[in-house]
């Protein structure tokens, strides 16, 4: 942030481009400076399908070696796009001035707690699709027939999804094979160990 001549403001070096002695040509970068005052914390968090509920949510940060003071900040931005190379989108959130502020570039770790609702943990293969969306296979318990559901998944893990909408409690999922089934197939279930 440029900071007017005629408003001197306390700062911080964050950078520096030049070396003493050395000759810099008009309008070259020297130094960049940080406003002191308020604070933003960077993250970097992995894409999924509720990270625009981050918005104005409190996150808790501590520093990476675990020593240090607990601090807390709130979120103030979510970008829009996905970084190619880490599969990350960059979150910000403003650090509370009443508490003790890190120094500029201090790793942190966050932790938020993200309530998601109640969901059902499907493994993968039950995954199929219905009209281009998310569906699964039920089985009927007298019948024995398969029926395709379509499903709201609230997320994905790296053992499975979470249903969140379209099944109901107790309802018989086929796990496996459901790429085999069409509407009205009888199916003969079987126990498995995990």
């Amino acid at each position: 942030m440029p900071i007017a001549p005629d408003r001197p403001a306390a700062g911080i070096v964050t950078a520096r481009s030049a070396e003493p002695g050395q000759i810099v040509g008009a309008a070259q970068t020297v130094l960049t400076l940080a406003r002191d005052g308020a604070r933003e914390a960077v993250l970097y968090v992995p894409d999924f399908p509720a990270l625009d509920r981050f918005r104005d949510r409190r996150v808790t940060l501590r520093p990476v070696e675990g020593t240090g003071p607990v601090m807390e900040a709130v979120v103030t931005e979510i970008a829009p796009l996905v970084a190619g190379t880490t599969g990350t989108v960059r979150v910000k959130g403003k650090l509370r001035e009443d508490l003790p502020a890190p120094g500029l570039g201090t790793a942190i770790v966050a932790v938020l707690d993200l309530p998601l609702g109640s969901a059902m943990g499907l493994p993968w293969t039950a995954l199929v699709t219905k009209d281009g969306g998310p569906a699964v296979w039920t089985v009927d318990p007298q019948s024995l027939r398969a029926t395709l559901r379509p499903v709201r998944i609230s997320r994905y893990t790296d053992r499975g999804i979470d249903v969140a909408e379209g099944l109901s409690e107790g309802a018989l999922v086929v796990a496996r094979g459901a790429h085999l089934l069409y509407p009205g197939r009888a199916v003969r279930p079987t126990e498995t160990t995990p």
